[in-house]
């Protein structure tokens, strides 16, 4: 162990990665040179050839980061503010490339100078201790990092703070200099990866046991197995399709009130397990889609492209976007019919498309009424990452409301029609249905317009109460009609 204590340390040399931010600036630009050009995937593995420094230099020359919006680690700013204050020298060392670290360097406002990876060099590992040895020779200093990379660097430091680093790392670099303080960690990494994958959305999986329901199969064991396994399979694709919405996002939801707080958009999710448990989830549905009927297997495989082109492309199209919604909600009930080989309903296809499309015009109401009151961006007008303006809320709220109708006069047409004697010995019952899922659309609407709506209705209803009585209801409508 040095013989410096850290106390009498007045030099501070700071990593960026996984320690000033809790991010890391290659995956963050990587994402967003793929999500620009994503046919750019093949030049980033000849520039890898390269090597690593090249690669970071020709990714940084496509991609510009929004500095400010990064993950950075506040208390360890604070940390160094108070350094700043006590006239010690703060620099940092960086794997990054100098176009990243310059403007990282310029928002602090903190550090006395930087050093960054350059096209021929890149700074992480024996080339960072051998540039801190060139510039400030002998000179004390306590380096700050949060990796088991760092240790050599530690070995020649006089002092160390660990930033988010596991106790393990802690006990050895304990046992080599002194060590002046230590950042835990705000999430750990499982709990952020169970928000990330967003379990309470799989409810809306649960359509796939509609057809069961209205076809008087309920107590069909058979039928409820294979249909429980049909949601196994589509949340765990549902879940790798989330994650790589956010990895896609995350500009805009760093920006968003609530979005902010997202596992990968916060940092508290490092962008490589993101980019791992995509294929792993992706590869579990799969193999249980095909234990089940290969017919379903391509319906989930078809629910996983669509919703790639919805996150690349079609959510940002008007009007587009809410109808692919309320496609992709329609496909579950499909694949709920082929799962059980139901015959499909086109009564039931057309009712699921309308009161989704409403559903999905709740969403983007509620998102326009946030940006009104809340986070209007600079021009005041566009929402972020999608096609409306503030001034459409009003046509928005007309759309979602009549299309809400719409469903519940589908509905009653069915009823009407001869059809529904091929399933229901007792179809009078099923009027009730009408005035009940005529009440909740409207509900919904009008908690909506009063800013009282999440931003998700289905993540509403999952929390409401009076949704679930009205849920209650028609299964024991539909009960009673058969």
């Amino acid at each position: 162990m040095n013989d410096n204590s850290a106390k009498d340390v007045s030099l501070y040399i700071v990593d960026l990665d996984g320690t000033l931010i809790k991010s890391d600036l290659l995956y963050e630009s990587f994402i967003r040179l793929i999500k620009k050009k994503p046919y750019y995937f093949f030049h980033v593995i000849l520039w890898l050839i390269k090597g690593k420094a090249y690669c970071k230099k020709k990714i940084a020359e496509y991609v510009d980061l929004d500095i400010s919006t990064l993950p950075f680690q506040k208390k360890l700013i604070k940390f160094l503010k108070s350094k700043r204050d006590s006239r010690c020298k703060i620099f940092l060392y960086t794997g990054a490339t100098e176009k990243y670290a310059r403007q990282i360097v310029d928002h602090l406002g903190i550090f006395d100078g930087f050093l960054s990876s350059c096209s021929q060099v890149n700074l992480t590992g024996e080339n960072k201790i051998k540039h801190i040895k060139e510039k400030f020779k002998d000179e004390p200093f306590s380096y700050i990092g949060d990796s088991r990379e760092d240790v050599h660097i530690w070995r020649c430091s006089s002092g160390a703070v660990l930033v988010g680093a596991p106790s393990s790392l802690v006990k050895k670099v304990s046992a080599i200099t002194s060590v002046e303080k230590i950042i835990k960690k705000d999430k750990g990494v499982l709990p952020s990866l169970v928000k990330a994958i967003r379990p309470h959305q799989w409810a809306k999986n649960l359509l796939i046991f509609v057809p069961v329901i209205t076809s008087g199969e309920f107590f069909n064991l058979a039928f409820l197995k294979v249909a429980i396994l049909g949601v196994c399979s589509y949340s765990f694709c549902a879940s790798s399709v989330y994650l790589l919405n956010d990895l896609l996002d995350l500009d805009a939801d760093r920006v968003h009130h609530k979005k902010k707080s997202r596992p990968l958009a916060s940092g508290d999710l490092p962008i490589i397990m993101g980019v791992i448990f995509i294929p792993v989830l992706l590869g579990l549905s799969l193999f249980i889609a095909y234990s089940i009927k290969v017919d379903f297997l391509f319906l989930v495989l078809g629910y996983f492209v669509f919703t790639t082109l919805y996150s690349f492309f079609l959510k940002k199209l008007l009007l587009v976007d809410v109808i692919s919604l309320a496609l992709l909600f329609t496909l579950r009930i499909i694949a709920g019919h082929v799962i059980n080989s139901i015959e499909i309903s086109h009564w039931l296809l057309s009712f699921s498309f309308f009161i989704f499309l409403s559903l999905a015009f709740v969403k983007r109401f509620s998102e326009l009424l946030n940006l009104k009151i809340k986070s209007i961006d600079k021009s005041g007008q566009r929402t972020i990452g999608r096609g409306y303006l503030v001034a459409d809320l009003d046509l928005v709220g007309r759309l979602g409301v009549s299309s809400g109708i719409i469903s519940v006069l589908v509905l009653s047409l069915y009823i009407s029609s001869h059809k529904v004697l091929l399933v229901y010995s007792q179809p009078f019952y099923l009027w009730l249905l009408c005035p009940l899922i005529f009440y909740w659309i409207s509900r919904v609407w009008i908690l909506t317009h009063r800013g009282e709506m999440n931003e998700d209705p289905i993540v509403f209803a999952i929390k409401d109460r009076v949704s679930y009585f009205v849920g209650l209801l028609a299964f024991l409508i539909v009960f009673l009609s058969q």
